[in-house]
Formats: structure tokens, sequence, C-alpha cells
């Protein structure tokens, strides 16, 4: 009885989701948390990959959609401090809900 209980358990958390993402897959964002607290920490690293991962967010939204507006891409220190203000007001998020936002605002 025990061995059922437990594979029961593994196969229902195979079909458990996060349902925020429900539409696409998510590769190499952070927690909001993580952005918070690299950015106290002045972590230049994580910095270029938050703005590298939005780089290459935004390029692939537009190169699927056909957008061709240069305006998409802002200066890096822009990018950064968007995110790090929308994680600061969600914490409980992630970087790439922070730049699935911005990337909305500046097509706006």
């Amino acid at each position: 009885m025990k061995k059922q209980k437990l594979l029961l358990i593994i196969l229902t958390s195979l079909f458990i989701t996060n349902s925020s993402y429900a539409d696409y897959a998510v590769k190499g964002d952070y927690s909001c948390g993580n952005v918070i607290k690299y950015d106290k920490e002045n972590n230049s690293v994580a910095r270029k990959i938050i703005v590298s991962w939005f780089n290459g967010f935004a390029s692939g939204a537009n190169w699927k959609s056909g957008n061709t507006d240069v305006d998409t891409f802002s200066d890096a220190n822009s990018i950064y401090y968007s995110v790090v203000k929308f994680c600061k007001e969600n914490p409980l998020k992630y970087s790439a809900d922070a730049t699935e936002f911005l990337y909305l605002e500046l097509n706006n």
C-alpha cells in the first residue's frame, strides 16, 4: 500500500506545471527575489545576463511577430533598472514576467 501511494505521488507530480508559463517554456530566468539580491550585491554578471535575456526575448518576439521597430531595444541601464523596479514591485514573480511586461510597454 505504501508503494502505491508513493507511486501515485510521483506520477501526480509529473503532471503539475507552473501555470504562469502554460503557453510557453521559459529557461534561464531568475526569480525576482534573486534579481533584487543580485542588484543589492551589485552583481555585474547577473546584470549582463538579465539585459542579454531581455534582448534575446525581444529579438525572438520581434522575429515571430515581424516587428522591425528598433525602438523595442532600449539601452542596457534602462532595461536592467526596469526589470529591478518590476521585481521590487512584484517580488514573487520572475524576470521573465518583467521582460514580458517591459517588452509590451516598449511596443505600445
